[in-house]
């Protein structure tokens, strides 16, 4: 149908209403509770209900008539067992819906089981790097506390109090182990004033002239006292306030009379 028409659109199947001539129906009529989304197109269950249908049908022919009651008797005995046959089959039938929707519902919980272990895996992974983090900045804090508790206890052990001791230029030039010769990586290049950068002045001095070196070296703070800013007077007036002057002002207004001047001059000459 789709050759004639103006869309693509498939549309359902129409079964026609129908009359059946003749003392037998057509196998194909059998076939009337199989719709299209709903045993159509047919898989291997529908098959086995045609075959079934074939086999009731046959069984029905051979059915005894009513005439004598051994027929009676017999009639309804194998219609027992059709019976029978029938609640067998369709208890099948429902075993295997059973079966597929367990197994249905074993896969959906088993992708929601998975779906949670993910989850949880990556939340048990950002917690334990999270821990680690915390765990190693409490490491560092501990060893850091450690090394100055070691430090202080050394110089309580040597008797040595910085609050009340001070240094002594003299043991610092005699020990090789004083700051002067190694100094401590926390007080940086300076040894002596830890509080600024002093800039030092080489020059090469000669055995003759050994009284030179005071005057040679000299220590000044990095800081340029010279070029800092000094603070303004008082009263001393602005530059801004200073710019304009009376004379400055007065041929400030001829010149824009001049210029006024021209400018109507120009237009009177236009029109």
């Amino acid at each position: 149908q789709t050759d004639y028409r103006e869309s693509e659109t498939q549309t359902q199947p129409w079964a026609p209403p129908y009359i059946a001539h003749g003392r037998t129906t057509p196998e194909v009529l059998r076939l009337e509770q199989l719709t299209w989304g709903n045993g159509l197109p047919p898989g291997q269950h529908e098959v086995e209900i045609v075959e079934r249908l074939r086999m009731k049908q046959a069984w029905e022919a051979q059915l005894p008539p009513l005439d004598t009651e051994v027929n009676i008797k017999k009639r309804f005995k194998l219609i027992a067992d059709m019976e029978k046959s029938d609640w067998e089959f369709r208890e099948k039938e429902i075993e295997e819906i059973h079966n597929e929707r367990m197994k249905k519902s074993e896969q959906l919980l088993e992708q929601h089981m998975l779906l949670n272990r993910t989850r949880l895996t990556y939340r048990m992974a950002f917690l334990e790097d999270d821990i680690n983090k915390r765990k190693e900045k409490k490491l560092e804090l501990i060893h850091r506390d450690k090394e100055r508790a070691l430090r202080k206890l050394c110089m309580k052990e040597k008797g040595y109090n910085p609050k009340r001791h001070k240094k002594n230029i003299v043991d610092e030039h005699l020990h090789r182990t004083s700051e002067m010769y190694a100094p401590m990586k926390r007080y940086g290049t300076s040894f002596k004033n830890k509080h600024e950068i002093l800039a030092e002045k080489s020059i090469t001095i000669g055995d003759e002239d050994i009284y030179a070196l005071e005057e040679a070296v000299t220590f000044r703070p990095a800081f340029d006292y010279n070029r800092a800013s000094q603070p303004k007077k008082q009263g001393e007036l602005c530059v801004r306030e200073t710019r304009w002057t009376i004379e400055n002002l007065v041929k400030l207004h001829e010149d824009l009379q001049a210029l006024r001047a021209k400018q109507d001059k120009n237009v009177d000459a236009f029109y």
